[in-house]
């Protein structure tokens, strides 16, 4: 027997065959249309490819056809430059060296003031604490102790290195003058290495000043050497008995090898030659071939 359909039914049963149509045709284009991009994408991918092929291959035959321009006097003299180019391997070791020995020195400076304090610190509080305990007695004992100790460093504190001996003796025999006014820029020992070339213990010491400034003889004397070399620079070296005085850096040199010099006189001027961050003065003090810091005897 036939089963009776309403309209609002078959109007329902209408609407979802529409809505099913509807979606098969719309997913038929989306697909349709990504396979037409998709080989659109290849296409232009191939023609992006072809054209770079073209590029170098152009490229190719205009560096053949120019041969000359790829070795020409210039860029061939310039790879020679390159090529010829001096490393001192041996002296960037040295350098690296010193930095290293320097900051590691530094380093320990810092930790042995740092247990020296904490040293301090703990027997100051050990000795709180006995003296709130001790009697009189052993109070008494601790004052002896202490007076011996204070002796002890008092007679050390009187015991002088060899360098400030012979600053003394120095003093005492000849006269010395400031070669020029300025500010002592590097102190005498151990020192930071700011250049190639420059080494971390410093013989001497550095006076800043412009160039061109007059440097006078700091004593008397004859000019034992008067030359140029790549660490010093042009300097002078002036003898006086076993007493050997060098002044380094120096931008023109007024004296020459036998020279007698007085105090006072003018040898050289200011410069910043051989091994230096600037213009200055290194100035150099030495007795029987041992160095003296020239600050221990001009102040």
């Amino acid at each position: 027997m036939d089963r009776t359909i309403s309209d609002e039914e078959k109007i329902r049963k209408a609407i979802e065959i529409s809505q099913r149509r509807n979606n098969y045709y719309s997913a038929t284009n989306i697909q349709k249309e990504y396979t037409t991009n998709k080989k659109e994408y290849k296409l232009f991918k191939r023609m992006f490819i072809q054209i770079i092929i073209c590029l170098i291959i152009y490229g190719v035959f205009y560096l053949v056809s120019n041969k000359n321009f790829i070795f020409s006097s210039v860029i061939i003299n310039k790879t020679d430059s390159i090529l010829n180019y001096d490393i001192n391997f041996k002296q960037l070791y040295e350098d690296s060296l010193s930095r290293i020995n320097f900051f590691i020195n530094k380093w320990k400076e810092q930790n042995n003031t740092e247990n020296i304090k904490q040293k301090e610190v703990s027997e100051s509080d050990s000795n709180t604490v006995e003296n709130n305990t001790i009697e009189n007695d052993e109070s008494v004992q601790q004052e002896e102790n202490l007076a011996s100790i204070d002796t002890d460093v008092q007679e050390e504190d009187t015991e002088k290195t060899q360098m400030e001996k012979d600053a003394d003796f120095l003093k005492s025999k000849y006269s010395f003058i400031k070669p020029i006014s300025g500010k002592v820029t590097s102190r005498f020992g151990e020192r930071e290495v700011l250049i190639s070339g420059m080494t971390s213990n410093h013989k001497g010491i550095d006076i800043s000043a412009n160039k061109g400034t007059p440097i006078k003889a700091s004593t008397d004397g004859q000019v034992e050497e008067a030359s140029s070399n790549s660490q010093y620079g042009n300097f002078i070296k002036i003898k006086k008995d076993d007493m050997l005085i060098v002044y380094a850096h120096c931008k023109e040199l007024k004296v020459s090898k036998g020279d007698k010099i007085n105090q006072g006189d003018m040898i050289a001027t200011v410069g910043a030659t051989g091994v230096a961050t600037g213009p200055h003065l290194h100035f150099e003090i030495r007795l029987n071939n041992r160095y003296i810091n020239p600050e221990l005897i001009i102040k």
